[in-house]
């Protein structure tokens, strides 16, 4: 009992401490949206300029962030599953399907229970950079690296294996009679010509064109206002904090059950 009760308690210092940290992190992710000044990609495009002027060409660089809609950089893409015209795109599969578990319990009772299980099988997104334009200007928009925050979402379907051949032989992979598969989701999400885009991240001139990438930091695409993201971001703070406080009352109630049990 002792030994069990000082092992429930670590574990849940443990969580504690994770919670902390990612608290922090929730945190400094909300202080670095806005401590930084939204621009106008024409402000940037100056700056940049006089820059390159002083010391010239390919020598600026600035975290930046800005407003405007979504472009093209050159031609649009197509969506793998709409086949839509965007400027970004990411297309998930995740199979999904059930095994039946046994357990058995202190009296040598087996119970059985269905258990759905799942595994993503593939998850792409594009890589053909975009831009972003606020009528003062444009930006290039870096894909590779950069955190896509709540795309529009085109397609969210299941699609089955039905009762035949396939699905047969899926249930022998699994198991026979024990698993079995449900189907396979599919779930696309894209950025369509147009949408109104929150971006930051570090701006730098690329033989002669300013281009948004991470840096040396976090590149930020969202559908989102700022306001809207750095409140998602303080209440997941706030939420953490409580579970990690949660998580050391428990954690010092059980070293104390663990110390009772040893005069009991």
């Amino acid at each position: 009992m002792f030994f069990a009760c000082v092992g429930a308690a670590l574990v849940l210092f443990l969580l504690a401490w994770l919670g902390f940290r990612s608290a922090r992190k929730q945190e400094a992710a909300a202080s670095a949206l806005t401590l930084t000044s939204t621009s106008t990609c024409g402000e940037l495009a100056d700056l940049a300029r006089g820059v390159g002027d002083e010391v010239g060409g390919g020598s600026f660089s600035q975290r930046a962030e800005v407003i405007g809609v979504a472009e093209a950089e050159g031609q649009l893409i197509h969506a793998p599953e709409t086949r839509a015209d965007v400027v970004w795109h990411r297309t998930r599969v995740t199979h999904r399907w059930w095994e039946n578990e046994r357990t058995r319990d202190d009296r040598g009772n087996v119970r059985t229970r269905r258990v759905e299980k799942s595994d993503v099988v593939s998850d792409f997104s594009s890589e053909a950079a975009f831009a972003v334009s606020d009528g003062s200007g444009r930006l290039v928009v870096t894909a590779v690296g950069a955190e896509i925050d709540h795309p529009e979402k085109s397609v969210n379907r299941m699609d089955g294996l039905g009762s035949g051949s396939a699905s047969s032989f899926a249930s022998i992979l699994l198991g026979g009679n024990d698993s079995g598969t449900i189907g396979f989701e599919v779930e696309e999400w894209v950025l369509r010509p147009g949408a109104r885009l929150y971006v930051h991240g570090e701006v730098g001139d690329e033989a002669g064109r300013l281009v948004f990438g991470p840096g040396d930091g976090r590149l930020l695409v969202s559908t989102r206002s700022e306001r809207e993201i750095v409140a998602g971001h303080r209440s997941g703070a706030k939420w953490r904090r409580i579970g990690s406080l949660t998580a050391i009352a428990l954690g010092v109630a059980a070293l104390i059950a663990g110390v009772v049990s040893l005069f009991a």
